[in-house]
C-alpha cells in the first residue's frame, strides 16, 4: 500500500505540473474557455474509465454490522487531514496574489509547478523508502516540517526567493499525503475504508475551495503576505492539534468485518 500510495500522489502532482501550462497554451491557441473545457472533458472520460473497471470492485456481499453514512467522519484522523488540506489550500492564492503584486501574474503557474515539482520528487524517493517508524510518528513529523516550511514564505521579496521557498516547502507534502492514506487504510475499520478515503482526498478538494475564499478577503484588504500567514497560522494550530490528539495516530488498525457473501442470480 505504501507504493500504490505514493504512486497516486506522484501523479497528482504531475497533473499539477503539467496541467497549467498546457490549460494555458490551449485556451490561447483556440479560445478563452479551451483549456478549462478540455479539463471538463478529461474528468467525464476518466470517471467513465472509473465507473468501467469491473475487476476491482470488492466482493459483493452484506456486512456483518452496518454503520451510518456519516460514521467514518467521526474518525478524527480524518478530521484532522481534512483541516490539514484546508490550510495548505491558502498558499495557492497567496502566490499567485504575490505575484500579480511583482507585475508578474504569469509567473504564478511557475512557482505553483515549483511547488508541485518538489512535492513529485520527494514522492518518488518516499515511494521507494522502506519504513522503519510508525506511520502516526512519521505523519506528525510530516505535518511538523510542512507547517514549519510555511515560515519562510513570510521572508520572501522577490519571484526568485518565492520559487526556492515553494520548492521546499512542496517537498513535505507529498509524503504527508502518502502516510495520510495509509493512516487512514490502517485506522478505518474496513467496512468504511472507501469512505474514509474518499472524505480524506475531498479533504485537498475542500481545502483549495475554503483556503482561497478565506484568504482573497484579507489579500485584498492587508496584501499578499496575508494569506502567508493565514497558512503559517493554519499550521501552528494543526500541529498543536495533531500533538495533542495524537493517541488517534498511534491506534492500532482496526479488524477488518466479515462478509457475507450473497448470491446473485442473472435474469436469463
Amino acid at each position: 500500500m505504501h507504493t500504490a500510495f505514493s504512486w497516486e500522489t506522484v501523479l497528482d502532482d504531475v497533473c499539477f505540473i503539467v496541467g497549467p501550462p498546457v490549460s494555458l497554451g490551449l485556451s490561447a491557441a483556440l479560445f478563452p474557455q479551451a483549456g478549462p473545457l478540455v479539463a471538463g472533458l478529461m474528468l467525464l472520460a476518466g470517471t467513465l474509465w472509473l465507473a468501467a473497471q469491473r475487476g476491482t470492485e470488492p466482493p459483493y456481499g452484506v456486512a456483518a454490522q452496518r454503520s451510518s453514512l456519516l460514521s467514518a467522519l467521526g474518525n478524527r484522523v480524518v478530521w484532522t487531514l481534512t483541516l490539514v488540506m484546508i490550510a495548505m489550500g491558502t498558499i495557492d492564492v497567496a502566490s499567485v496574489a504575490f505575484a500579480r503584486l511583482l507585475g508578474e501574474p504569469a509567473a504564478a503557474s511557475i512557482v505553483l509547478s515549483l511547488y508541485a515539482i518538489g512535492s513529485c520528487v520527494a514522492g518518488f524517493l518516499f515511494g521507494a523508502a522502506k519504513l522503519t517508524r510508525p506511520i502516526g510518528r512519521l505523519l506528525i513529523l510530516g505535518i511538523a516540517a510542512t507547517a514549519l516550511l510555511t515560515v519562510p514564505l513570510l521572508f520572501v521579496h522577490s519571484l526568485a526567493g518565492l520559487s526556492v521557498a515553494m520548492l521546499i516547502s512542496g517537498m513535505f507534502f507529498a509524503p504527508t499525503v502518502i502516510l495520510s492514506g495509509q493512516l487512514v487504510e490502517s485506522t478505518v475499520p474496513a467496512r468504511m475504508l472507501t469512505e474514509a478515503l474518499t472524505w480524506s482526498t475531498a479533504g485537498l478538494g475542500l481545502g483549495v475551495a475554503i483556503g482561497p475564499a478565506a484568504a482573497g478577503p484579507l489579500i485584498d484588504a492587508y496584501g499578499a503576505n496575508a494569506g502567508f500567514w493565514i497558512a503559517v497560522a493554519a499550521g501552528a494550530f494543526l500541529l498543536v492539534l495533531v500533538i495533542a490528539g495524537r493517541r488517534a495516530f498511534h491506534e492500532s488498525a482496526t479488524p477488518a468485518e466479515e462478509f457475507v457473501p450473497v448470491p446473485v442470480r442473472c435474469a436469463d
